[in-house]
């Protein structure tokens, strides 16, 4: 008997066990077909995978850690296979990223209308649920246009310049017996003391500072937003009690009174949020940019040079001691294109979160092997814009290919400041530089004006243009072919390759420029290549290709153009050859001392620029065709057999290179060493 019940027992447990396995695998698969196969399969999706795991599907390889100014790998992974925009599931719901500008731009136009911010419920407890960042409708209006009146009054008031100034240098001097700084960390403590004296009022020493600075780094990791609101609750109490005292003895009043007085719809929550948000701007995002800015303009020193003559030039008109105001903010240009460049490249906000409030059609190009077709978000989706995804990918869906896939190889566009035609058809660009000074002229950006000259032939047009341009072709056809110039580059090009025998690395396009500009330098100002002078024209380039530095060599080449014609007489007497700037001095009569340095500076740009590009594309073209590189050595192996030891090339050894004349066409048609012109229609032209 006890056997039996025993068996009837172990068959009972044996049976409601495999019920609770058959439950538990059905409820399992219905999780699973939930999250895979939702009741109505949204149509016109964009490619992409939505993960393998439940709940999180690709969530936490979206968040794994990567460097700033890149997209990271998953980003990189995905819109390499799937396109700009494709599907996932991240944060617990199916997803469209875009790292596609035209579609990040349509999201955040349509805000409130078709789509809207939508953070992760977990965020809403960080932040607090009357946060910016959570917020929407009529209530982010409301609490954003208080924090931009908060913004737009404090920049220019002088006690905030004031406090950015101090905080600043005692920041700088706290550095002077230190051999490391956390310069992320010291940015951060530093702009939160802004913050916190211009919003709070507690100056940077005061403990209460402290206090918050600590209470922020453990915001920052997902706690103690209730200490860090209970310390904000007993500032506003305090303010509040105190307000009848301030208004006797005229004391200065603050944003934090005016959002307690003025603003009597805003609830005592919304004013918490208000000052959280602002502090945490002044914390986090802040501190990140400066942070780049010093990262980016460490490796550009050329920059960092061009930050300090601006700032010095402020400086200069100030007396000593006397603190920076916001007029001297608003001189800041240069600065002010530096900081916008970081914060593109830097990505300090990477993305955001929206939801889909129905179904939106969006017109999707994606990349180079998926057609053009219309995809929609379905209602209730997350939407992530990617902010870093525009100029750091490394898809071949660029500028250009997506737009001749859309639109074909002629579109429009609004580039450098004008409506524009861009043209990436053959026949058109030849009908366009065929009709130059009929129906077109150059046209180039005025801040091209100011590093290339108002008489360079890349901005000049119509006679001006003609007259110039034949004094340099004609320079170019008179010395190619005579043996001084062969002589000197066959020269230059042996010194180069000699000085290269006791180096394990060679930065073979930085060679070439200094060995091209060195050969322009002596065919046109007659300077040899191991002068001084040529060595400071070297350097003023470098930095002239930059955007700066035009001055210094205007004022060199001015200085050799004054020497030659003071030596005009002494020359003609002894029977010195004549040279290219000799024939622009005495000849040119109707040139003007401006045209005359154009002329002299745009051969040294060819020099230095273009030709030493083009060099640098062969070699790179030719040590991936073996093959190619075999028959320009036969060729010019055979030009040698018919030379003497050590006599040099002439014109007609160098017109015998027939392949290496084709192999150099092909390398310019290949690698795009001038990628584009700006031309400008003179009249309406109508082009089938």
């Amino acid at each position: 008997m006890m056997m039996m019940m025993s068996s009837s027992y172990s068959s009972t447990i044996l049976f409601i066990t495999m019920i609770f396995g058959v439950m538990g695998s059905l409820l399992l698969l219905l999780i699973l077909m939930k999250y895979f196969l939702p009741n109505t399969k949204p149509q016109n999706l964009p490619a992409g995978t939505m993960g393998w795991l439940p709940f999180f599907g690709e969530t936490l390889a979206f968040l794994k850690p990567h460097n700033s100014n890149s997209l990271g790998s998953f980003l990189q992974d995905r819109c390499l296979r799937y396109g700009k925009v494709f599907k996932s599931h991240l944060f617990g719901s199916g997803a469209i990223v875009s790292c596609d500008v035209e579609l990040n731009m349509f999201i955040l136009q349509n805000e409130e209308k078709l789509f809207e911010a939508h953070y992760p419920k977990s965020m809403h407890g960080i932040l607090g649920k009357y946060s910016l960042l959570v917020v929407s409708g009529d209530v982010h209006k409301k609490l954003r246009n208080i924090i931009v009146r908060f913004i737009n009054s404090s920049k220019s008031q002088p006690k905030f310049l004031a406090c950015v100034d101090n905080l600043v240098i005692s920041m700088l001097k706290s550095w002077n017996d230190r051999t490391q700084v956390s310069f992320f960390k010291e940015a951060k403590r530093m702009t939160l003391s802004v913050m916190v004296k211009s919003v709070l009022n507690i100056e940077p020493d005061d403990p209460l500072t402290v206090q918050i600075l600590e209470e922020f780094e453990t915001y920052m990791k997902g706690f103690a937003r209730e200490r860090l609101s209970s310390i904000v609750k007993g500032i506003i109490k305090e303010r509040v009690v105190g307000k009848t005292t301030r208004k006797e003895v005229g004391e200065e009043e603050l944003f934090l009174d005016m959002i307690i007085e003025k603003e009597e719809n805003v609830s005592e929550e919304e004013k918490l949020s208000i000052v959280l948000d602002i502090l945490l701007g002044g914390y986090e995002t802040t501190a990140t940019l400066m942070s780049l800015l010093l990262y980016f303009i460490s490796n550009q020193l050329h920059v960092f040079q061009q930050l300090k003559e601006e700032h010095q030039a402020i400086r200069e008109n100030k007396k000593d001691g006397e603190p920076l105001n916001w007029e001297d903010y608003k001189k800041m240009d240069f600065t002010s294109h530096v900081t916008c460049e970081a914060m593109r490249c830097g990505n300090v906000v990477k993305f955001v979160h929206r939801k889909a409030l129905q179904d939106v059609k969006y017109k999707d190009n994606k990349t180079h092997y998926h057609q053009i077709s219309d995809i929609v978000i379905p209602s209730g989706w997350k939407v992530f814009p990617i902010f870093t995804g525009p100029h750091n990918s490394n898809s071949l869906g660029s500028f250009l290919q997506d737009r001749c896939l859309r639109y074909g190889k002629v579109f429009k566009s609004h580039l450098f400041g004008s409506g524009a035609i861009v043209s990436c058809d053959v026949e058109l660009n030849m009908f366009i530089l065929q009709n130059e000074e009929k129906l077109f002229e150059a046209h180039y950006p005025k801040s091209m004006h100011g590093i290339l000259g108002k008489y360079s032939l890349l901005v000049v047009s119509g006679d001006v243009h003609k007259k110039l341009r034949n004094i340099i072709v004609r320079f170019i056809n008179s010395s190619k072919s005579q043996p001084k110039f062969l002589a000197c580059v066959d020269n230059l090009v042996i010194s180069m390759l000699k000085s290269w025998n006791d180096r394990t690395q060679v930065s073979f396009f930085k060679e070439a420029k200094r060995m091209t500009l060195s050969v322009m330098v002596k065919s046109v100002l007659n300077i040899e290549p191991d002068d001084p002078l040529t060595v400071q024209i070297l350097e003023e380039f470098e930095t002239y290709m930059k955007g700066f530095a035009r001055e210094r060599l205007s004022s060199i080449v001015k200085g050799i153009i004054k020497e030659r014609v003071l030596g005009k007489t002494t020359r003609n007497e002894v029977g010195e050859e004549e040279l290219f700037l000799d024939m622009i001095i005495e000849k040119e009569e109707n040139l003007s001392e401006e045209e005359k340095l154009s002329i002299v500076l745009d051969i040294l740009l060819g020099g230095y620029e273009t030709t030493a590009t083009l060099m640098s594309l062969l070699l790179y073209f030719i040590s991936n065709q073996p093959h190619v590189f075999q028959q320009l050595k036969e060729e010019h192996q055979a030009i040698r057999e018919n030379k003497k030891d050590g006599e040099p090339l002439n014109w007609e050894d160098y017109k015998k290179m027939d392949f290496t004349s084709h192999v150099t066409c092909e390398a310019m048609r290949c690698g795009n060493v001038v990628k584009f012109v700006h031309r400008k229609a003179l009249q309406d032209v109508k082009y089938k």
